[in-house]
């Protein structure tokens, strides 16, 4: 079920604002309107960082990015069978590449620092499944991508673009 309760999704507008204000971010990264994978908290959270995004005068610096995951990059683990992996195939929204100008280059380390992220979400993974995760997507050919709330046909490689 929805970690977000109606006090806690009412109460999301004035939080991200204060956050925004606070730390003034150059760059704002969430999750796409789809959620990745369709997860309605997901859903929320995107929905409420670009409302408070659009509404907020003092955001023209600033950039407001959605994680995008390739077809591709989904094709290329397409022979991995396990439970995790199979799910993913079924669930993950992908989105077309071109639509994707920011791709920005990761190494390993990038990855690392990831994965030990990914590890503190212990009520959500297991370890095995904090590695059939990063099976999926340490096949994204070195890359992240994503794609800009408001859109441009210009490809970026840095973030700061």
């Amino acid at each position: 079920g929805s970690l977000l309760t109606k006090h806690n999704v009412n109460s999301l507008d004035v939080k991200i604002d204060s956050l925004f204000n606070k730390y003034q971010p150059d760059v704002i990264l969430t999750m796409g309107p789809e959620g990745a994978y369709g997860d309605p908290d997901h859903c929320i959270v995107s929905s409420k960082i670009t409302g408070v995004f659009q509404r907020g005068p003092s955001r023209l610096g600033q950039r407001l990015l959605y994680i995008g995951f390739t077809m591709e990059s989904l094709s290329k683990v397409m022979e991995l069978n396990t439970g995790l992996v199979k799910w993913f195939k079924e669930n993950l929204k992908t989105t077309q590449k071109e639509l994707l100008s920011y791709r920005i280059p990761i190494e390993k380390d990038d990855f690392e620092i990831a994965r030990a992220a990914l590890g503190c979400h212990k009520t959500q993974f297991t370890p095995e499944m904090v590695e059939e995760i990063f099976l999926v997507f340490g096949e994204t050919e070195g890359t992240i991508f994503f794609r800009p709330f408001q859109m441009s046909d210009q490809i970026k490689v840095d973030i700061l673009q």
